[in-house]
């Protein structure tokens, strides 16, 4: 892909030198897998070590839970030691989150938020090493909205936060949630970090990708390394300190020029479904659905087509008209 205006006004700001004849130069995909998140250990798949290195993934968010949820198709969703020294061998940071059922709304209340955060400290500090001064995050990941629901959500939070202080404030909170949710919370000063969730239907969260509060946005469900599917996230270039971190210390947040392009590169859709071509021209065969879970990466353009990957590596999907398609700046309303 080209370099656009934006991008190279990024990398000079942050003080990256530029090709000669950077206008026009032709890079190699820029593919943004800095940040993934998984409920797979990273060392019982066949070559996905070797895949993060090859493809300089910067972080890999991993779960704290009081166990594994073969139930839900999680053999292998906790976090261990193993894993953790692997990754940190690799090289690789890891993210933190807590999640146990979250997604139901009875498990948002006081007493799960005094347990789920007393055992992710625990967890943290006396399982995995997890260095003072990271993050642990904690998933609320419904659609709530109500009065009552959102009551819940925040005297949740209200105990996670309590137990973090009793525990000398070791680590930092942050939430994953929707727009709504994490703006109440950063409001009332009861989390530290936001991860906005990818649902575009989730309440206000359009309104708070564009306030640019947020540390992570979960751009896609849908990368694959190899035959593992994973979820992708870019990091806001202006608030990229989010909480990761290596065997002994906080990881370096992401330089301003990096991150810029890790979140230029992906584009949203304005339809709620909109059609994939197999060639750029509106008469060929539609190979796919484009709807709002999918936020493709342009690979490149050609007059008014985009040809776009959908999966997070450098394969062309197919092409999509420009006009379905809105860059990352700012979340468009869709129609």
């Amino acid at each position: 892909m080209t370099l656009t205006r934006r991008q190279m006004l990024a990398l000079t700001g942050a003080g990256i030198a530029l090709p000669q004849a950077a206008v026009s130069q032709v890079l190699p995909a820029f593919i943004p897998t800095a940040v993934i998140d998984a409920a797979f250990d990273m060392t019982r798949r066949k070559g996905m070590m070797e895949m993060l290195v090859a493809r300089k993934v910067r972080t890999v968010f991993r779960y704290y839970a009081y166990k594994d949820q073969p139930e839900r198709n999680l053999p292998h969703k906790v976090l261990r030691k193993p894993e953790a020294d692997a990754l940190w061998d690799a090289g690789i940071n890891i993210g933190a989150v807590f999640q146990y059922n979250n997604d139901k709304l009875e498990s948002i209340t006081p007493e799960r938020g005094k347990s789920d955060a007393e055992h992710a400290l625990d967890y943290a500090q006396n399982v995995i090493g997890q260095p003072a001064g990271s993050a642990i995050y904690f998933g609320v990941d419904g659609s709530w909205n109500g009065a009552a629901q959102l009551a819940g959500v925040m005297a949740y939070f209200q105990a996670v936060r309590s137990a973090f202080q009793r525990g000398g404030d070791r680590y930092r909170v942050g939430a994953y949630g929707s727009g709504l949710v994490l703006g109440r919370l950063l409001d009332a000063g009861l989390v530290d970090l936001s991860w906005l969730a990818l649902s575009r239907g989730w309440p206000g969260t359009r309104q708070f990708y564009n306030s640019e509060r947020w540390n992570l946005f979960q751009f896609s469900h849908h990368l694959w390394f190899g035959k593992n599917q994973v979820d992708g996230n870019v990091i806001n270039p202006v608030a990229a300190d989010f909480g990761d971190f290596g065997r002994n210390s906080v990881a370096t947040p992401q330089d301003f020029g990096t991150s810029f392009l890790l979140k230029d590169q992906f584009y949203f859709s304005n339809r709620r479904k909109a059609a994939v071509y197999e060639a750029p021209e509106s008469g060929s065969n539609v190979v796919q659905t484009l709807t709002l879970a999918d936020n493709p990466i342009i690979l490149k353009s050609i007059k008014n087509w985009h040809a776009v990957s959908l999966d997070g590596t450098d394969r062309i999907a197919g092409y999509v008209e420009a006009e379905v398609l809105t860059d990352s700046a700012q979340m468009p309303e869709y129609r």
